[in-house]
C-alpha cells in the first residue's frame, strides 16, 4: 500500500513537471461546410441538406505534456443552409460545443488531434413544419491536423455528430470539414 502511494506521488509530480510554459488559455475561430440530416421516428422519414455553412468561435485551455497535449474547448457554433423537404426550406442552428481534444506532436510545429464533443442546441430557426422538435443534446467527434507556430495555431477538423438521445427529430452531421485559426494568450514559446 505504501509503495502505491509513493508511485502515485512520483507520477503526480512527474505530470506537474512535464507541464511547462506551453500550457495556457487561447481563443479560436473557424469556418466550415458539411451536411446535416434530420431523422424522425421512422427510418424513411428524414430531411437532409448539403453545403450547410457555418462558423465557430470560442476559448480553449491547452495543457502540454512531453509530446502530447490535452485541450478542452468551449465553442459557439452557427450553421445555416437549405434542407430538402417537400420543397426547399432554410434552417439555422445555434449551439454550444464542448470538445476535449487530445493531440500528439508529430514533427516540428505539426500535430494531429482528435477527441469527443458534447453539443447542446439552444436555438433553431427554420421554414419547416412549425411543430418540428429537434433533439437538443448530442455527442460527436473531431479529428484532424493542427499547426502551431509560436502563439498562432491553424487547424483543419473533420467532424461528425453521431449520437443524439431524447425525443424529437435526431440531428446528425455525417461529415463536416472546418478550417480555423487560434491564438495562445500570454507568453508561450513555440513547440
Amino acid at each position: 500500500m505504501r509503495q502505491i502511494r509513493y508511485i502515485s506521488l512520483i507520477l503526480l509530480l512527474g505530470t506537474f513537471t512535464a507541464v511547462n510554459a506551453q500550457s495556457g488559455l487561447g481563443i479560436k475561430a473557424g469556418a466550415g461546410n458539411g451536411n446535416i440530416r434530420l431523422q424522425y421516428d421512422s427510418f424513411k422519414d428524414f430531411i437532409s441538406g448539403n453545403q450547410i455553412t457555418g462558423m465557430e468561435a470560442g476559448l480553449f485551455y491547452r495543457l502540454d505534456m512531453n509530446g502530447i497535449y490535452l485541450q478542452p474547448e468551449a465553442l459557439y457554433l452557427f450553421r445555416t443552409g437549405t434542407v430538402n423537404n417537400d420543397n426547399n426550406a432554410h434552417i439555422t442552428l445555434h449551439r454550444i460545443q464542448f470538445p476535449v481534444m487530445v493531440g500528439l506532436h508529430l514533427l516540428g510545429p505539426l500535430s494531429v488531434e482528435g477527441g469527443p464533443t458534447y453539443n447542446r442546441i439552444f436555438a433553431v430557426d427554420h421554414d419547416l413544419n412549425n411543430n418540428l422538435s429537434i433533439r437538443k443534446d448530442g455527442v460527436g467527434y473531431k479529428v484532424g491536423p493542427a499547426l502551431r507556430i509560436h502563439r498562432l495555431m491553424l487547424y483543419a477538423h473533420y467532424e461528425g455528430l453521431v449520437l443524439s438521445p431524447g425525443s424529437g427529430a435526431k440531428l446528425s452531421e455525417p461529415n463536416r470539414l472546418t478550417f480555423g485559426i487560434g491564438w495562445m494568450l500570454g507568453r508561450h514559446s513555440s513547440k
